[in-house]
C-alpha cells in the first residue's frame, strides 16, 4: 500500500511510469547524462561538474530502454511532478503529435518547464515555426524552448530553431556528463542544451524563492548573451548566461532624489531605482546614524538642521539584501541671519551673540592675516559655516580649517587683480559663498565671478 496515500507505493526514489513501479532506473543512458549536466557535484576531482551542485532531482521515467514512450505516461509524470513540488521540469524529449491533455498538464504546472526544441534529421524541416515539436512548441508562459549551440556560439548543425517558437539557445555539442555504470560520455543534441537551462532555472529559484515560473523565464530570456549567429533563429537572439541570470534575480540597491542641496528646513523626495525581481523591503537611513528612518519605497524626508548628510538605502528580498551608500549626498545650509562685526589692524571683532554691543568674554576677537589686509568671509570648505579670510594684492588667504590662524591647512589662491576689492555671495544658488572682485570705474561696476 502507499504509505503517504498518493497511490504510488514505495516511491521514495521517484516513479517508473513505463512499468508502474517504484524503480525509475535509467536503462537508456539519456536521463543519466541529462541529470549530470543539471546537478553533478563539482570541486571533488571526480568526473564532471553540473550547473547546480546542490539540486534535488526527482527521477521520473516515462520512456523505455529504446527512448520510446506514450503521451499518457509523459502526462502522468508531469502531473506527479506538479503534485510533489517540482520547481523545474526538464523535458529533453519531444514529438510532432499535438496533445491537448499534455498541454493542459504543463499549463497547470507551477514549475518552469524547460523543453528541447528538437534535432535533425528528426524532421526534414528543422524550423519549429513551420512544423511544431511538442512539448517545446506549446504556448504557455512557463515553457522555455531551447535550441543548441556549438563551442563557437553558432547554432548547432542538428538543432531545430524558430524565431517565434524557440526561446533561446544553450551549449549542446560534445557535452561531457554522467553515463551508465559510473562512466562518463560526450553527447550532443538539444537534449544536452536543455539541462543547462534547467540548472540555471533552479539556481535562480534558489537565490529568490518567491519568483514565479513566468518571472524566472523572463529573467533567463532577458539576460542572455545576444549573438549575431542566433539572430532570426531564436526569439531572444541569444545564448544562455548563468551569471547574468543570477545577478538579475538578486536585488541591487540604488536611488535618486529631487534635490541635493538647499536651506533648512529642506524637504527631499527620494526615489528608489533599485533593480531585481520581487523586492519586498526598503530601509532608509537619511543621516548615516545607523537607524532606520523610513521603510517606504519612495519616501520624503525633512532635514531640519544644517549639515552634509550621507544617505543609505538597503533593499531586501527573501533574506537577500543589497545596500547603496551615497556619501555627502545632501547639503543643508542654515537660513542665516546677518551678524555684524568690525575688522581693524588685522583683528576681527565679531558680535557673536548678536546684541550689537561689545560684551567682553562672550564675543569673539582673533586675528588672521596682517595689518592693511582686506577682510573676507565665506564657506570655503563646504561645512555650511562661515570662515574668515583676508585679501591682499590679488591673493586670497582663506582660513580653510577654521583655526583662526594661518597654517598649512589653509588655502591661498588668486582671483581678480591688484586693487580690486573683494565681495562674497551665493551667485549660483548652491548655498555656498563664492569669491568675487569688484572695481569701481566711472558709472560702471565690473563684476568678476568664479566658483570655489
Amino acid at each position: 500500500m502507499s504509505d503517504d496515500g498518493n497511490g504510488y507505493i514505495d516511491n521514495v526514489l521517484g516513479w517508473n511510469f513505463v512499468t508502474n513501479t517504484s524503480d525509475p532506473i535509467d536503462d537508456n543512458h539519456h536521463g543519466t547524462h541529462v541529470s549530470g549536466t543539471i546537478g553533478a557535484v563539482g570541486n571533488n576531482s571526480i568526473g564532471v561538474t553540473g550547473v547546480n551542485w546542490h539540486v534535488q532531482i526527482m527521477p521520473l521515467k516515462a520512456f523505455n530502454s529504446l527512448g520510446q514512450g506514450v503521451t499518457s505516461d509523459a502526462i502522468e509524470a508531469i502531473e506527479y511532478a506538479n503534485t510533489n513540488g517540482a520547481s523545474v521540469i526538464s523535458n529533453s524529449w519531444g514529438g510532432t503529435e499535438y496533445s491537448q491533455a499534455l498541454k493542459e498538464a504543463i499549463v497547470a504546472s507551477p514549475a518552469v518547464v524547460v523543453c528541447a526544441a528538437g534535432n535533425t534529421p528528426y524532421l526534414p524541416e528543422p524550423i519549429n515555426d513551420i512544423i511544431p515539436v511538442y512539448s517545446a512548441s506549446y504556448d504557455s508562459v512557463n515553457i522555455i524552448s531551447v535550441a543548441a549551440t556549438d563551442s563557437n556560439d553558432q547554432l548547432a548543425s542538428f538543432s531545430h530553431y524558430g524565431q517565434m517558437s524557440v526561446d533561446l539557445a544553450a551549449p549542446g555539442t560534445n557535452i561531457w556528463s554522467t553515463y551508465l555504470d559510473g562512466n562518463y560520455a560526450s553527447m550532443s543534441g538539444t537534449s544536452m542544451a536543455t539541462p543547462h537551462v534547467s540548472g540555471v532555472a533552479v539556481l535562480v529559484k534558489a537565490v529568490n524563492p518567491s519568483l514565479t515560473s513566468a518571472q524566472i523565464k523572463n529573467i533567463i530570456l532577458s539576460t542572455e548573451d545576444v549573438k549575431s549567429s542566433l539572430s532570426g533563429k531564436v526569439a531572444s537572439g541569444g545564448r544562455l548566461n548563468v551569471y547574468k541570470s543570477l545577478l538579475a534575480a538578486l536585488p541591487t540597491a540604488n536611488f535618486t532624489s529631487n534635490i541635493t542641496s538647499g536651506t533648512a528646513p529642506l524637504a527631499v523626495k527620494f526615489t528608489d531605482t533599485s533593480t531585481g525581481v520581487a523586492i519586498s523591503e526598503w530601509k532608509w537611513d537619511f543621516n548615516n546614524d545607523k537607524t532606520i528612518d523610513s521603510t517606504s519605497q519612495n519616501p520624503e524626508y525633512i532635514y531640519s538642521s544644517p549639515g552634509i548628510y550621507t544617505v543609505n538605502l538597503t533593499v531586501m528580498t527573501n533574506g537577500r539584501s543589497d545596500s547603496e551608500v551615497k556619501t555627502r549626498y545632501i547639503t543643508v545650509a542654515t537660513n542665516a541671519t546677518s551678524k555684524i562685526g568690525v575688522y581693524q589692524n588685522g583683528m576681527w571683532y565679531l558680535d557673536y551673540n548678536n546684541n550689537e554691543t561689545w560684551d567682553a568674554g562672550t564675543e569673539k576677537a582673533y586675528s588672521f592675516g596682517a595689518t592693511g589686509w582686506t577682510s573676507v568671509l565665506g564657506d570655503w570648505n563646504g561645512d555650511n559655516k562661515t570662515e574668515i579670510g583676508v585679501y591682499k594684492d590679488g591673493l586670497w588667504y582663506l582660513d580653510n580649517d577654521g583655526s583662526g590662524t594661518w597654517n598649512a591647512g589653509d588655502r591661498a589662491n588668486n582671483f581678480g587683480a591688484t586693487g580690486y576689492a573683494p565681495v562674497i555671495g551665493d551667485w549660483n544658488g548652491d548655498v555656498r559663498a563664492k569669491k568675487v572682485c569688484i572695481k569701481t570705474v566711472p558709472g560702471t561696476w565690473i563684476i568678476l565671478v568664479k566658483a570655489p
